[in-house]
C-alpha cells in the first residue's frame, strides 16, 4: 500500500507542475489570438483587478503580476490571457495562463508568462474562473 500511495502522490505532483501550477517558471504558447473567454471583460471590473510589467527572468523576458479580488468570495481556476499589443494598441499575439492557486476575496494571487518581446506592451484579461465554495454541502 505505501508504494502505491508513493506513486500516486508521484502522479499528482508530476501532474499539478505540468499544469503550471506549481510554481513560477513560465512556458508559455503564444497564438494569433486569445480565447473569447467566459466574460465580457467589463463585466468583471467590479470585481477584479490586474497589474501587470514586463521583468526579466531567468529565461528571458517575461511578464508578471497580480490579480486582485475586490468581491466578497475568493475565486479559483482562474484561466487569464496575456495580450501583446502593436504599437497601435491591437492584440498581435496571445497567451494563456492559469492564475497560481485561488484569488482569496480581498488578496491577490501571482502570474507569470514568457514574452516574446521585452519591449512590447502587454494587457492581462481574466477569461475564466469558478467562485470558491463557501461552506453548505
Amino acid at each position: 500500500m505505501g508504494r502505491r500511495r508513493l506513486l500516486l502522490t508521484a502522479h499528482f505532483v508530476a501532474a499539478y507542475f505540468i499544469a503550471g501550477c506549481g510554481g513560477v517558471t513560465p512556458s508559455t504558447a503564444w497564438q494569433t489570438e486569445c480565447p473569447r473567454g467566459s466574460y465580457a471583460p467589463q463585466s468583471l471590473d467590479a470585481w477584479f483587478r490586474t497589474s501587470a510589467e514586463v521583468t526579466q527572468g531567468r529565461h528571458g523576458p517575461q511578464v508578471e503580476g497580480y490579480i486582485y479580488n475586490n468581491y466578497f468570495t475568493g475565486a479559483e481556476q482562474m484561466l487569464i490571457g496575456v495580450e501583446q499589443l502593436s504599437p497601435s494598441g491591437q492584440t498581435v499575439a496571445c497567451a494563456t495562463v492559469w492564475v497560481t492557486g485561488s484569488v482569496p476575496q480581498g488578496n491577490r494571487a501571482y502570474f507569470v508568462a514568457a514574452a516574446p518581446d521585452a519591449s512590447a506592451k502587454y494587457r492581462v484579461r481574466i477569461l475564466s474562473f469558478n467562485w470558491m465554495k463557501t461552506g453548505g454541502q
